[in-house]
């Protein structure tokens, strides 16, 4: 693969990613001022839906991969060793994996609770 083609699969994964995460910002304030869960069983009542989880585990996955995209193509251009490249571009991943497993373990135990 051509390094355009990479650049503009990073740009169409970047306009996705950012379009899903507002749509699901604005629903989450619209759920929010207009019809808030009341207490703690309310909310987790919410969360554990069908709905509520498969778009929000889409928007932790929206969020990381965007966030990698965009971190990725900053290193990318910013950093010239390639140590430091290699060394930063790990660590990044290593986080947003994290990050990742973390939502996933709130999402899926507020489901089985």
């Amino acid at each position: 693969m051509s390094r355009q083609a990479s650049g503009m699969q990073a740009w169409f994964l970047q306009r996705i990613t950012g379009a899903y995460i507002a749509l699901f910002v604005l629903y989450l304030a619209g759920v929010f001022l207009f019809a808030a869960p009341a207490d703690y069983a309310a909310w987790s009542g919410w969360v554990a839906s069908p709905w509520v989880t498969v778009t929000g585990m889409l928007f932790f996955m929206a969020v990381l991969l965007h966030a990698w995209v965009g971190v990725r193509d900053i290193l990318l251009d910013y950093v010239k060793h390639a140590g430091l490249r290699v060394g930063a571009l790990t660590g990044v991943a290593l986080v947003l994996l994290g990050s990742g497993i973390w939502a996933a373990k709130i999402l899926l135990l507020t489901v089985h609770s």
